[in-house]
C-alpha cells in the first residue's frame, strides 16, 4: 500500500513565517487529498496541536520522536520543495530516516505537486 509521509520546511524566527507555511503546506496537502493519494503530514497535523496547547513549535525534541512512527508507517518521503527546503534541520531528520530505511523519496514543486507522484 502506497502511504506518503508529506514534509515541508517549518522552523523559522518569526512566527508569522510558521504560519504561512503551514497554510502553504495545507494547500498543497489538499491538492494531494483531491488527487486521490493518502498521506500524512506533520506540520499540518501538529502546528494547530502547539498552538492550541502552548506547546513549542520548534521543538524538535518533542516532534521528531512524535513523529517517527509515522515515519516507519509510511512507504515514502514527499519533500515539498518550498522555500528553506534544503536547509530544514526537520527535513534532512526525514531524509536520513528514509534512506536509512531504503524507502523512497520524492521531490514535489509545489505549484505541481502531483506531477511527481503519478
Amino acid at each position: 500500500m502506497r502511504f506518503g509521509y508529506l514534509a515541508c520546511p517549518y522552523s523559522h524566527d518569526d512566527p508569522a513565517v510558521l504560519h504561512a507555511r503551514h497554510r502553504q503546506i495545507c494547500t498543497i496537502a489538499g491538492t494531494l487529498i483531491e488527487s486521490g493519494l493518502t498521506f500524512y503530514c506533520a506540520i499540518a497535523h501538529t502546528h494547530p496541536i502547539a498552538y492550541h496547547n502552548n506547546m513549542d513549535p520548534l521543538d524538535h525534541n518533542i516532534w521528531l520522536p512524535f513523529d517517527r512512527p509515522m515515519m516507519g508507517f509510511c512507504s515514502e518521503l514527499w519533500v515539498a520543495q518550498m522555500d528553506g527546503w534544503s536547509t530544514s534541520v526537520g527535513i534532512n531528520a526525514e531524509m536520513s530516516y528514509f534512506d536509512a530505511h531504503h524507502k523512497p523519496i520524492h521531490y514535489l514543486d509545489p505549484s505541481d505537486p502531483v506531477a511527481a507522484l503519478i
